[in-house]
């Protein structure tokens, strides 16, 4: 199954693949340039207008040069013995590096204040600049020497950038028009770094060695001084024989001490044992922790009776004897306890007595060996607490000696390692964009800016375009397109001068014929959704046609006399459909033949027309008409303007509305259809006039055939 024989030639053959049918959703490229075609001329104005206005920035814009430079910033290694190592933390010396001490040394050490790019009072007058005075009048006034450096300064920090690499490498770069400050300004921002660290060392040093030598002397004082005591001591005191033993006395004294402390601790034991011993026989504390053998076995004695009274009463009952034989025990027990606890209560009451007994003889003797050595030599005594006070300040003069000796060597040391791993070099090439690059993203992004605008204009545009937006509609028939005329003459001239004209009005007629069975209708409705739309144009090119196919018509216009397209001639005194409205002339009175185009016309006439009421009239006039072989055309006013246009719609055969290509709203459109749709019982035909054919091919139509008239001839 599903197998090819092998003697089957299936292989061979290929079938013909299926058409590919586009979808909705298929990406249609040809749009997007159709859109940029008709739309050229605001793609172009927003991208020059875009243009013209990046122009002003793009022309500031001058050649910027970066240099940069790296550095290692390391502590200074201390050599002192016990000397703790310097803090060093690599986020302070960024700051310090940025400090506006530095930067106001790198602008006095390069004299940038002499340069227009940091001092904006040197830079030379423009129009721009004019402008800025005129406006800023405060501004114009000479610069004081101050505010021109704070101005470097300024500038030097907004071209500036410091950033820590690694753990202790920094690394400089600098922005300026000039290359050679570029490369001068890191280089002078490390010197000026070091140069300011060694200063506020110093300084900070300078001032605590001050301090110390001040210190120093009042030390040396007081020392010169305790040694002079002691010296003096020392005088008065030779030939004096030695006293008694101090140490000895001495060590008899911390032996009494401790006796008392054992004894003290012992009465407080007691004391405490004595406490809880009575507590627990007035039932109102625990059992002592340290009590008597005897206590402990009568307790454990009464806890296996309480056990077994509490099994017996919970069997038997409280009044079975065993009950009560066992509760006299448990009772017998409980005295037992107490009389060994009161014995033992008094045996320790005895204990504290003979303690305090212990405690008045050694207090007696401490008070003893207490006044012994209270009558020691003041002399010994003084002597002693002189020799400290003299060691105590000498120790002190030494150590300020030292702190002074370690700040000299400080000052003889670098502030800080300065290692410059990259100076910074002259760059030999400008860092960012040129203005070619800035002028082309100026125009691309006006061309996206204005195929936004298109279609922006293409999505909201609301004007009739092509027949398929007339043709949704199942009560509307479009007929055929009128392209604009390539010439500016009069009308009477055109269907006879313009063959694309000719061509579009014979397809024009041939479309109407055709929506009336073949034949062209008795009577025809020309109206338009508003004025201007060209109602006597479509209707002179109708005229025309017919008139070349030996066809008879009668043109009948109800629009205001004016001057356009022929069909009109300027006021004139003639009867025409107003008279013929009231009754005064007949048919033959109010019609006329145009001696230019043979074609009968009827015009408005003097005076206002009357209103009509019922459509008798046109009846009347289309019947007379079609009596003497006429077709009659009427050009008539929109329906929104008039209601007697609705009474003619509702009388002639056919109606036929005309929209403007590109200026027809299609909603005004939809609108005036309702309004037909109430008298006029059969499909509406409606025409686009003025159809520009290069612009009207870019809007994805098909219809190009009903605007250009293929040049054929009439020989077989």
């Amino acid at each position: 199954m599903n197998q090819i024989s092998g003697n089957s030639i299936a292989w061979l053959k290929t079938t013909e693949p299926d058409a590919i049918t586009p979808t909705a959703n298929d990406l249609d490229l040809m749009v997007l340039v159709r859109l940029v075609r008709r739309r050229l001329g605001v793609i172009l104005g927003v991208t020059a207008l875009v243009t013209l206005l990046s122009l002003p920035y793009i022309l500031s814009i001058v050649p910027v040069y970066q240099a940069e430079a790296r550095f290692l910033v390391t502590p200074v290694l201390s050599v002192e013995d016990g000397q703790p190592a310097e803090v060093f933390v690599m986020s302070d010396e960024v700051e310090r590096l940025r400090a506006r001490t530095v930067v106001e040394r790198v602008v006095d050490r390069l004299n940038l204040t002499g340069k227009p790019e940091f001092n904006p009072a040197l830079a030379p007058v423009t129009g721009l600049s004019r402008l800025h005075q005129r406006i800023s009048p405060a501004d114009a006034g000479p610069t004081p020497p101050g505010d021109a450096t704070s101005r470097a300064v300024a500038a030097v920090y907004g071209r500036l950038s410091v950033w820590r690499q690694t753990e202790n490498i920094l690394q400089l770069t600098f922005r300026s028009t000039d290359p050679e400050v570029a490369a001068a300004v890191p280089n002078a921002i490390i010197a000026s770094y070091v140069d300011e660290v060694t200063a506020h060392r110093d300084a900070r040093v300078t001032e605590a060695l001050d301090q110390l030598r001040l210190r120093a002397q009042d030390q040396a004082a007081r020392t010169a001084q305790a040694r002079a005591d002691i010296a003096a001591l020392r005088t008065a005191q030779a030939g004096v024989a030695g006293g008694s033993d101090a140490a000895a006395d001495e060590t008899q004294l911390t032996m009494l001490n401790q006796q008392l402390a054992d004894l003290q601790a012992r009465r407080a034991d007691l004391a405490a044992t004595v406490a809880t011993v009575e507590a627990n026989l007035n039932d109102n504390g625990p059992a002592p922790l340290n009590e008597t053998a005897a206590v402990t076995q009568l307790r454990q004695s009464l806890d296996r009776q309480e056990r077994d009274l509490a099994h017996l009463t919970s069997l038997f009952g409280d009044g079975y004897g065993g009950v009560q034989t066992q509760r006299a025990q448990v009772a017998d027990l409980k005295d037992a306890i107490r009389r060994e606890l009161s014995n033992w209560a008094a045996s320790m009451r005895a204990q504290l007595v003979h303690i305090d007994q212990e405690e008045a003889a050694l207090q007696a003797k401490r008070g003893t060996a207490q006044g012994q050595l209270t009558q020691l030599s003041a002399g010994e005594l003084d002597m002693a607490n002189l020799v400290a006070r003299a060691d105590d300040q000498a120790t002190k003069l030494d150590t300020v000696n030292d702190q002074i000796r370690l700040l000299e060597t400080v000052l003889r040391r670098p502030a800080v390692n300065v290692d410059v791993l990259t100076p910074a070099a002259v760059p030999l090439w400008p860092e960012g964009r040129g203005r070619k690059v800035y002028l082309l993203i100026a125009i691309l992004g006006g061309a996206v800016l204005g195929l936004t605008c298109a279609g922006i204009l293409d999505l909201t545009d609301r004007a009739v375009r092509s027949p398929r937006q007339l043709a949704a509609d199942p009560s509307v028939l479009p007929v055929g397109l009128l392209p604009q005329s390539r010439r500016t003459g009069r009308a009477r001239t055109r269907p006879a001068t313009d063959t694309r004209l000719t061509h579009a009005a014979d397809r024009l007629v041939r479309g109407i014929a055709a929506s009336s069975g073949g034949e062209f209708p008795s009577s025809l409705l020309i109206t338009a959704t508003r004025r201007g739309d060209g109602c006597r144009f479509v209707a002179a090119a109708i005229g025309q046609a017919l008139s070349a196919n030996g066809r008879q018509i009668l043109i009948v216009d109800t629009l205001p006399q004016r001057r356009r397209f022929g069909l009109s001639q300027a006021k004139d005194k003639r009867a025409g459909f107003a008279e013929y409205l009231r009754g005064q002339v007949n048919i033959d009175a109010a019609m006329r033949r145009d001696p230019a185009t043979g074609q009968m016309k009827m015009s408005r006439g003097t005076g206002p027309l009357p209103p009509l009421y019922d459509d008798a009239p046109i009846k009347a006039l289309i019947a007379a008409a079609a009596a003497r072989g006429l077709c009659v055309v009427i050009i008539g006013t929109p329906p929104r303007d008039s209601v007697s246009v609705d009474r003619i719609a509702g009388a002639v055969s056919q109606v036929l509305l005309v929209t403007r290509w590109g200026r027809t709203p299609r909603d005004l459109v939809a609108q005036t259809l309702d309004e037909l749709r109430e008298q006029h019982i059969g499909r509406i035909l409606t025409v686009i006039n003025r159809v520009k054919p290069r612009r009207y091919a870019l809007y994805n139509v098909h219809t190009p055939a009903l605007l250009t008239g293929p040049k054929r001839s009439n020989s077989w």
